[in-house]
This record gives structure tokens, sequence and C-alpha cells, in this order.
């Protein structure tokens, strides 16, 4: 028990020296849990930086600097091919999700396996095909030359990682893969050191043979790791011989959705696509070779440029899932700030490396670095985001303005500097005129019934009906149970364009067309075990005007019409809430889009309790704001016009608990007359 007890301890305290994203999403703890995200990022990119400039050091050393040519080529495009997989890859991630919330796991199994067979296959065909490629064009001079290592190399690390990436997109597909930091340091150390060790036996022979075995350790640990969260997780456990079984269920219909995603992916491989694009530069001018190698020395950071937003890929698919729009803008201006902040970083870094390693050819246009950085961080983070919200014709417009600059390095007559520097302006410009992307709203599901949604929202949908329409209310006997079981019977007996809402525990309403087919007896005998009243308005043009009618025919409860009048004077907008809440409240806090989160020294809370908040808002964001918060010591009030939150509003439950109580119906009542008012949409 006691040893029980000392785990329960143990875990407790890492969690709480963790930064999670709840934290990040209410508290002043974005920061950290950013840098907790991308902790490693930058160690990792500067072992990668090693290999490369071990490469680099190395052949010029040996061969002239025409060699490094195709070497660069090679890696580009294996890097390209991989990111391309990757993101077509979304489309065994999308089905995974559905499956999943169908509670369908054998159905998941299936699907990854069949997955799993296409990959294997996909890189037998990248193996022996790239292969069979090396061996039937020789080198006139040498025969089987150091370049025909590196590029077999190339081919076997590609092959593993097709068939890694697919094994992992599974369970990433529903949580984080966790994974100890010596497994990942432990792949780059290894690529600089297996190099480095073996140069002497071998020299330049090296590089191809570590970069293949090192492609098979990388995998290795992959699946190892991956298969620890597939046995946490209730998808069944991987079986070879199952997954041999699904060669007959191969995923070829979906081959080409998964080319659109892995197309929409594409872009964010530039600093790759770029490289290869300077070396057929320098056919004609050959100082874009020497820009060539200078990208492919910083080419790691610049991969961490567009790295550091994938990291938070995961973040903005739960926050689609599970959070709303409020938290979405506050997570995204947020990560913005971030990234601007890391990409300094990573230039500063960039410059002072490449410096330090080839300070004879030191050029002052490698200052054009720092805006290129910063524009390609912005266009890093609108990429992930659009990428993980499905907007791919958003994200075939990037690829389009950034082909051009791919366009204007090989054809326009520029320099080097004047290169680097339209690059940057043509990201800057593609962030500034193309904007972030759209974030997903809420959408009402096609059913073959009616649906019951929060009272803000019902009363938003109503005011948007501008055919004929009535309303009807409905009193139950008291008590939740009897209030919901009503609801969802009345939700199922009326027509597929009505929605119903609930009140407190005794009053629903609803509306439906008027010319809809069910008639008021079939409603009635829906709900006629709860029912205590019923009433329905006459049809009318306007939604707005049939619930005037309704509040004027005494079917609302006394509550719900005194919030709704429109003679009680109320804020006209958030801003006007803010203020007035800031002169009721000096001490509260409110959290808006862009504003810090709750300050720990002021509100300080266990994961647990942010977690709880968390739940309260989206509690109060689909009915009004109840008496209680779950958090002792805190009163929140969330003002969430048409079902969407847009304020949260902290106080001490040691304020006056009258006043507390007054700001709460005034937020109420600007939450539903906001909700119904035209003007604000």
């Amino acid at each position: 028990m006691k040893e029980l007890s000392a785990w329960f301890a143990r875990k407790a305290a890492e969690e709480g020296r963790r930064p999670f994203l709840d934290a990040a999403l209410l508290t002043g703890q974005a920061w950290s849990y950013a840098a907790y995200r991308v902790r490693f990022l930058l160690v990792r990119a500067m072992l990668r930086a090693g290999l490369h400039a071990a490469e680099v050091l190395l052949f010029s050393s040996l061969f002239s600097m025409d060699f490094l040519a195709p070497i660069i080529v090679l890696r580009g495009a294996t890097a390209i091919a991989g990111g391309l997989w990757w993101g077509g890859l979304e489309s065994l991630r999308q089905q995974v999700r559905e499956l999943s919330a169908k509670k369908s796991w054998s159905s998941v199994r299936a699907i990854i396996d069949s997955w799993l067979m296409f990959s294997f296959l996909l890189a037998s065909a990248v193996v022996f095909g790239g292969g069979a490629w090396v061996l039937s064009t020789p080198d006139r001079v040498l025969g089987f030359s150091i370049f025909d290592t590196y590029a077999l190399g190339c081919f076997l690390r590609l092959g593993c990682d097709l068939v890694s990436r697919t094994y992992h997109s599974g369970p990433f597909a529903l949580r984080r893969i966790r994974r100890p930091l010596w497994s990942l340091l432990v792949i780059d150390v290894s690529d600089l050191l297996g190099v480095l060790l073996l140069w002497p036996l071998l020299g330049p022979w090296s590089f191809g043979i570590v970069l293949g075995a090192v492609g098979i350790l990388r995998a290795a640990l992959t699946f190892v790791f991956v298969g620890h969260s597939f046995r946490r997780s209730k998808i069944p456990r991987f079986r070879l011989v199952n997954c041999l079984k699904q060669c007959h269920n191969l995923p070829v219909s979906q081959l080409p959705e998964a080319v659109s995603h892995g197309l929409a992916n594409s872009a964010g491989h530039l600093d790759a696509i770029l490289v290869m694009a300077f070396v057929v530069a320098a056919k004609n001018d050959e100082r874009f070779l020497h820009l060539a190698v200078v990208f492919h020395l910083v080419r790691p950071f610049l991969s961490a440029g567009f790295g550091w937003a994938r990291v938070f890929y995961f973040d903005f698919k739960k926050l689609e899932q599970r959070h709303g729009r409020f938290f979405m803008l506050r997570f995204q201006a947020f990560v913005r700030r971030f990234g601007m902040a890391f990409s300094l970083v990573l230039a500063a870094v960039s410059i002072a490396w490449a410096g330090l390693l080839w300070p004879g050819v030191f050029q002052p246009f490698w200052f054009l670095l720092f805006p290129f950085f910063l524009a390609r961080s912005l266009v890093a983070i609108y990429q992930v985001q659009a990428f993980s919200y499905g907007q791919y014709r958003y994200l075939a417009l990037q690829a389009a303005a950034l082909a051009a600059v791919i366009a204007g390095v090989l054809w326009l007559p520029l320099s080097p500097t004047s290169t680097l520097a339209m690059a940057s302006l043509v990201l800057l410009a593609v962030s500034v005129l193309v904007g972030p992307p759209d974030l997903p709203r809420p959408s009402w599901p096609a059913l073959p019934h009616a649906r019951a949604v929060s009272l803000p929202r019902w009363l938003d949908a109503l005011g948007q009906q501008r055919a004929s329409v009535r309303v009807g209310a409905l009193l139950v006997h008291s008590g939740l149970e009897s209030a919901q079981r009503a609801t969802r019977s009345l939700a199922s007996a009326l027509p597929p364009a009505a929605a119903v809402t609930r009140f407190g525990h005794a009053q629903i309403l609803w509306f439906e067309p008027g010319g809809a087919s069910k008639s008021l007896v079939e409603v009635v005998t829906a709900v006629a075990a709860c029912a205590r009243r019923i009433a329905v308005t006459d049809s009318l043009d306007q939604g707005a005007l049939a619930w005037e009618r309704a509040r004027g025919s005494r079917l609302l409860e006394p509550a719900l019409v005194e919030l709704t009048n429109p003679a009680q004077a109320i804020p006209g907008c958030a801003a006007d809430l803010s203020v007035e809440f800031t002169r009721r409240f000096p001490r509260g806090a409110i959290i808006d889009e862009n504003r810090r989160g709750l300050p720990q020294k002021r509100y300080p809370m266990t994961p647990v309790q942010v977690r709880r908040l968390l739940s309260d808002v989206f509690r109060k964001s689909i009915g009004l704001s109840p008496n209680r918060c779950s958090i002792p010591g805190i009163d929140l009030t969330v003002y969430c016009p048409r079902g969407e939150p847009e304020l949260l509003f902290v106080v001490h439950s040691d304020e006056p608990a009258a006043e507390r109580a007054q700001w709460r119906r005034l937020v109420d009542s600007a939450t539903l007359r906001h909700s119904l008012s035209q003007e604000e949409k």
C-alpha cells in the first residue's frame, strides 16, 4: 500500500510540474506550455546541423563543390517525399477519429493494418526501385560510386520512414505518442557520431551506410514506443497475420484524397524545395551554389522553423473537436506570438552556425535570414492550422503563391541577395494578404429529426428564420430528469428543420416551420408523460416576430421573460460589458480572445481545478450561469451570445453575494438578447 501511495504521489508531482494545454488556455502558463512542447526541437536541430556540416566539410575536402549539388538535391527530395506521405496520412487519421467516435475499435485496427500493408508495399517499391535505378546507371569512371552508396542509404531511410510514419499515425490520431528524450536524441547523435567513427575506416562511404542503418534504427524505435501507445489504448494489438490479410483491402479508393492531403502539406517543405531550386539556378550562376550550400548547412534550423508549428497540430485538432471558437482564437493568438520569438532565435543561431563553419564566404545578405525566418514561421503556423482544420483550398492558394517564389528563383535574372529578399517579401505578402485560415464554426449535423441546442443558440437560429415559423413552449413536472427526457422525446417528434432547447428544469421551447407536417397532437403524445402545460403560437413570417408573440402570450417562464425584456438596460456590446465589469469588480479578471489568462498569484489553481474550470465554461456556454462554480472561492460568469463564449468574468467569492448575483443576471440577459439581435450578426 505504501508503494502504491508513493507511486501516486510521484505521478501527481510529475503532472504538477508538466505544463498542459488546459492551463495554457486559461492561465498565464501559455509560454511555459509552448516552451515545454518545443524544448527538444532546438537541440535536435543543432545535432542534425552537425551532420549537415560534416557532409559539407568532409565532402568538400575530398571533392569539388559540384559534387555537393546532387547530394543536396537527393536529401531534399527524400525529405519532400516523406513530408508528402505524412500529409497523405491525414486520410488515415480522419478515418481513425471517425471510427473511434463510434467505438468501432476492430474497424480502427483493420484500417490501420490496411494502410500499413500499403505503406510496406510502397516502401518496397521505393527501396527496390531506387536500388535498381542506382545499379542500372553506374558511374562511367568509378562504377559503383560514393554517390550510389549515399543514394541507396537515402532510399532505404525513406522506405523505413514510410512504414514507421504510417504505424505512428494510427494512435497519433487520438493522442500524442510519448517518448523519452534519449529515444529522440539517439537518432540524431547516431547520424553524426556514426559518420565520425566510420570515417577513418570507410571515408566518405560511411555517409550512405550510416544513413541506411540509422533509418532502420529510427523505424525500430518508433515501432517500440508506438506499440506501447497501442497497448494503452482500446485499439487491438498489431498482429502480422492480420496485417497480411489486408492485402485484398488496400486503401486504393482513398488515394485521391491522400494525394490532395499530401500536396496540401508540400508547402511545409519550402526549405528543401528552395535548396533544390538554388542548385538548379547554379547552372547559370555559380553564386547560387554557395547559397544552396548555406541553406543546406542551416536547413535543420529552417525545418525547425516549420516543425515547431507542427508540434501543435494535435492541439489544434483537440481544440477543434472539444473546445469552441473562443479558445481556438486564444490559442492561435498566443502561438503566433510565440512563433515570432522562436523564429528570431532560430535565425540568429543559423547565421552564427553558418558563419562559424564557413567564414570564408560570409556575406552580409545572410542577415536577410531574419525576415525570411519570420515570414516562414508565420506561414508555417497558418499552414498547420489550415491542415488541421481541413481547409485545403486555403493551402492550395498558399502553395500557388510559394510556387511563384520557386519560379522566380529559377527564371528571373536575380542575384542571390535579391532572390532571398524576394522570397522573404513574397512569404510576408502571402501571410498578410491571404491572412490566417478561417476557424471552423459549429454547424448543425444533418439529422432525420430536430436538434436539441442551447438556449442562446436556439434564439440565434430562431432570429435567422425568414419563412413562416411558430414557437411552442412546454412546462414539465419539476426535475432535471423529466426535462431531459421530454427534450429528447420532443426532438424525435419534431421535423428536421425544427430546434428544441431548455430553460431551467421545467421550461422547454421549440420552433418549427409554419407548414410542418407534424401536428400538435403528435407533439403532445411524445411528451404526455412529462408535460404539465403546453402551448404553441400562430405561424408568423419571421422568427423574431414569433418570439415576441411567445413573450406576450404567457407561454414562457416569468424568469425567462424578465431576462429577455427589451425595456431592461444592458450593455450594448462585449466592450461595454468589460467596462461595466471593471467598474463593479476592480479586482476581478477578464479573459477574452487576446488577453492573458488568469494570474497565478491571485487565482492559484491545481491542474485538476483548471480542468474543472474549463468544464464550467463549457456548461455555462450551453446554458445560463448557475449560482455555483466548481472551484471553491471563484465565481465564473460567461458571456456567450449565440452559444459561443466571448468573455469570461472571474471574481473571488468574497465579493458581495448580491452584487455577484446581479452581475450574473445582467450577463445572462445580455447573452440572450444579443443572441436574438440581428444587429450583432
